[in-house]
């Protein structure tokens, strides 16, 4: 059986060689001038590296312990895929509160461990901290509330 590191370091190299692959169709530069391609090359390399260093290391662990990989709960991949639908369908008709609050109680959902009061706390705190940072810090072009004024 495949243990969990295997499986995990294997999928974080094909994706860091995906990055790397397609980032350089772009202008990579040099590092002192960086072009649109350096950075998903530079990353992907990263992550390809960390994800070889995760799988060496998943063998000698599933060579001693034989962790078996298990089967997924798939319920924590959907919540967040559908947390991240709604912020998409919600963002420019619901606004960045009532957006932001959503895919992060949505997602919050994908825990079983999770509760009512803390998804919404959660979700609140978030959503506190998300317009701060985005809308009065970065200033992004999102309404507040649908109806709210832009600035």
């Amino acid at each position: 059986m495949i243990s969990r590191d295997v499986a995990g370091g294997f999928l974080m190299m094909v994706v860091g060689f995906a990055f790397s692959y397609f980032g350089w169709a772009y202008d990579v530069g040099t590092l002192s001038q960086m072009g649109p391609g350096f950075m998903p090359v530079v990353l992907g390399g990263v992550l390809a590296l960390l994800g070889l260093l995760i799988l060496v290391n998943g063998i000698g662990v599933s060579a001693i312990a034989g962790d078996a990989l298990a089967w997924p709960d798939w319920r924590g991949l959907v919540a967040v895929i559908v947390g991240m639908v709604v912020f998409v369908l919600l963002a420019s008709r619901g606004g960045l509160i009532v957006s932001t609050f959503a895919v992060v109680f949505i997602s919050a959902l994908g825990d079983r461990g999770n509760r009512l009061r803390e998804v919404l706390l959660l979700a609140a705190g978030v959503t506190v901290f998300g317009v701060a940072v985005f809308y009065y810090g970065l200033q992004i072009r999102l309404p507040l509330l649908p109806g709210f004024l832009q600035r």
